[in-house]
């Protein structure tokens, strides 16, 4: 039961960061403009390195933990990587918050209400924190609650 359990929670705090990441790169693009594939090829190495060192960091945290699992035999070392998962998202909606001021203004035109605009105006952080906790809700937590069902 608590190996599934953890199991689960690595799988909702990854969907977390990967909801994070991708809003972060511009996919949907509601922070910023999406990069085509050649910008992507045309990045400085330095550019690409400050965008990957969370997926390195993550990953790093995620594999150390089930190797120290596999040897000791704890199974609280998978508590882990949904800590190290869910910083990294955090730190990622940080520096876009940081770096810009809301989401762009054709996406609060066409997904909002004018009713919207005020809320969006003091939260503009708030698409973000709806993309990324939708995404983690709808395909994590069916797999937490069938770890609990199994138990």
């Amino acid at each position: 039961m608590t190996n599934d359990f953890f199991i689960g929670l690595i799988y909702v705090s990854s969907m977390y960061f990967l909801g994070a990441f991708s809003i972060k790169e511009g996919f949907p693009p509601i922070y910023k403009e999406s990069k085509s594939i050649l910008d992507l090829i045309m990045t400085k190495r330095g550019e690409v390195f400050d965008d990957m060192r969370w997926i390195f960091v993550a990953f790093g945290v995620l594999v150390s933990a089930f190797f120290l699992t596999s040897f000791t035999g704890f199974d609280e070392f998978l508590l882990l990587p949904p800590a190290g998962f869910f910083c990294a998202g955090w730190s990622i909606r940080t520096k876009l918050k940081r770096t810009s001021g809301g989401p762009l203004p054709w996406v609060t035109v066409y997904t909002a209400s004018p009713l919207l605009f005020p809320l969006f105006d003091r939260r503009p952080m708030l698409l973000f924190d709806i993309w990324t906790l939708a995404a983690t809700g709808i395909f994590g937590l069916p797999l937490v609650a069938i770890a609990f069902l199994k138990g």
